[in-house]
């Protein structure tokens, strides 16, 4: 490693699918089976390769053997904007900037892409609920430290962020906005990064046509 972590994944951005809601799916398992009768036929927008948004559609489609074509754009915005005018029928993307438009009703919600169902949306299953067990895909913001930092360093740095994470108005700003607040030690943090890179390196091919 060239640095070292000196903190966990302060918080993490669950993805979610969501459609317009002229799809004709109300649940994940509606949408499967449109999917299945008609592969390829389907289409999900992200804010371009090897995004976040298109890993977690990647990792869905080779987890149920969907082919729900991707549609790339530059960035979430165009992305978000294709699907809330109906260009492209469905979308992962980030809780947090997806909220206003799933509560004006822009948006459906079909499935939270982590462990856990999103507090600021519970009643929306996760896929693992929903029939696609073991599927996770969420997005983290964390803190490292240049390589040979000394502990006593690193120690501080975690008890400054573990104690603003305690924030009312920090933690009221975070969850309302559809974030969840981690904070784990620096070994939990560790075994995220070596787990994500062990994930995301198996979808390496989606990248081999890329220029």
């Amino acid at each position: 490693w060239s640095s070292d972590v000196c903190s966990s994944d302060l918080t993490r951005n669950t993805v979610m699918l969501v459609v317009h809601p002229s799809v004709p799916a109300q649940t994940l398992a509606e949408y499967m089976a449109l999917a299945r009768a008609k592969p390829g036929g389907l289409f999900y927008a992200s804010s371009g390769v090897g995004g976040p948004n298109h890993l977690a559609g990647e990792i869905f489609n080779r987890m149920t053997g969907l082919e729900i074509t991707h549609v790339p754009f530059q960035g979430t915005g165009l992305a978000l904007q294709a699907v809330v005018s109906n260009q492209v029928g469905a979308m992962w993307g980030f809780t947090a900037g997806l909220l206003p438009h799933i509560r004006a009703g822009s948006l459906r919600a079909l499935a939270v892409g982590g462990k856990e169902r999103s507090a600021a949306l519970p009643d929306i299953p996760t896929a693992a609920e929903a029939g696609v067990p073991g599927y996770e895909a969420v997005s983290w913001i964390g803190m490292v430290a240049p390589a040979g930092t000394p502990k006593p360093v690193l120690d501080r740095l975690w008890d400054a962020v573990h104690a603003a994470m305690q924030d009312k108005g920090v933690r009221d700003n975070l969850i309302g906005g559809g974030s969840e607040i981690v904070v784990s030690k620096p070994d939990e943090f560790r075994q995220v990064l070596e787990s994500d890179f062990a994930k995301y390196g198996k979808l390496s091919d989606l990248f081999k046509t890329v220029k």
